[in-house]
């Protein structure tokens, strides 16, 4: 009997147990479903965030195929992730940069990875686009074995356009500068050039080399008042006011001295100001003015000499212009009776007798037209 009890109360320890064991069972399950479910959620969340990313994203395995090909990758190539998954790399890259871009890609399976990697992408429709890539390897739990590489772009093909039109603005600009007639210099508001162009060294005898990161007050370029005037130019300039054209008397590199007619003009850049300058050689025209004054200063003399010679001669002198008079020496006023206020600016009827004016001044007009008239009468 005992032994029958004793099984009796085995089988309901067992059964409790049983029971105990099939609890720990369903919440296993319950938890692994759960976890199931979480960890679905986490690929689907994972897998909407790939696809409706806003950079092109895609991933392709050791072999170089693609698994993966997201919304904006496509919307980057032109082809659907359906026309491409499975499909080898190489589709992706123009024929011309096709095997730089694939040795680019090998470098992944050694461990590297890209950042910021320039690579072109053919879209479907036979154009390119320039997209900028970072990537990394996904490996296995052992960490050793490679099984996809993902990489993230963005498509900069706008940018590199702008910068290329920048650059042949800038090439352009330059070459005008090169080009141009006049020196130019641009020097920042200490002065200190940054820039001069051919015509420049030309009429300076510097290199630019020799002047770039140099201050012209510094240079000895200048003497005197000449160096206090630039030294106002340059104050203008920092408060952003154009200046001249001014003329400096400057010294050139080999000691010799040249006249330079300045026109400067500040340009504000995004974080400071650098003035450009304008230079003109016009040693040419001051050696033109001083030959212009000393003629004047002779013509000035001549004049004096001539009219101390008028002025003292024994015959009348009369200068008539438009048959008024516009001139009378002393001698000349003495015979006609006119003192001098009132003879200038008379019509010369006024000192004629009736019966020869007409003749007279019909002798005048001959004489203006270039015709034949007797010289003395």
């Amino acid at each position: 009997m005992k032994d029958r009890d004793k099984t009796r109360e085995q089988l309901i320890h067992e059964l409790v147990e049983l029971r105990q064991r099939i609890a720990e069972l369903k919440e296993l399950e319950a938890k692994r479903k759960q976890a199931e479910e979480e960890l679905r959620e986490t690929r689907d969340y994972l897998d909407s965030l790939l696809q409706y990313a806003n950079a092109p994203i895609i991933v392709w395995d050791p072999e170089f195929r693609i698994t993966r090909f997201n919304h904006a990758f496509e919307h980057l190539a032109g082809y659907t992730a359906d026309e491409v998954i499975g499909k080898e790399l190489g589709m992706l890259f123009p024929e011309v940069s096709q095997d730089e871009s694939l040795a680019k890609i090998r470098q992944t399976l050694n461990g590297e990875f890209w950042e910021l990697v320039e690579i072109p992408i053919l879209r479907k429709d036979g154009g390119v686009r320039i997209a900028l890539w970072n990537s990394a390897n996904i490996y296995d739990r052992d960490r050793k074995t490679l099984l996809a590489t993902i990489a993230q772009g963005q498509d900069i093909t706008e940018r590199k356009q702008a910068e290329k039109e920048l650059q042949q603005s800038e090439e352009n600009l330059r070459a005008y500068l090169e080009s141009a007639p006049d020196g130019i210099y641009i020097n920042d508001l200490k002065g200190v050039f940054l820039y001069g162009n051919k015509k420049a060294e030309g009429i300076m005898g510097y290199k630019k080399e020799e002047l770039i990161g140099k201050s012209f007050l510094k240079l000895e370029l200048l003497q005197g008042k000449h160096m206090a005037k630039a030294g106002k130019l340059l104050a203008l300039n920092a408060m952003g006011k154009p200046t001249g054209p001014d003329e400096f008397e400057m010294i050139r590199k080999d000691g010799s001295h040249v006249w330079v007619e300045i026109v400067t003009s500040p340009i504000k850049q995004q974080e400071s100001t650098v003035v450009i300058s304008f230079v003109r050689d016009i040693i040419e025209r001051k050696q033109a003015e001083e030959k212009l004054q000393e003629a004047h200063q002779e013509i000035e003399q001549s004049e004096h000499k001539y009219r101390g010679l008028v002025e003292n001669m024994n015959d009348g002198y009369l200068v008539i212009q438009n048959q008024r008079a516009i001139f009378a020496n002393q001698r000349a006023t003495e015979m006609l009776g006119y003192t001098l206020e009132d003879g200038i600016g008379k019509p010369i009827q006024e000192f004629l007798l009736p019966e020869v004016t007409e003749e007279m001044v019909e002798r005048y007009k001959r004489r203006l037209r270039g015709e034949t008239a007797p010289q003395q009468y």
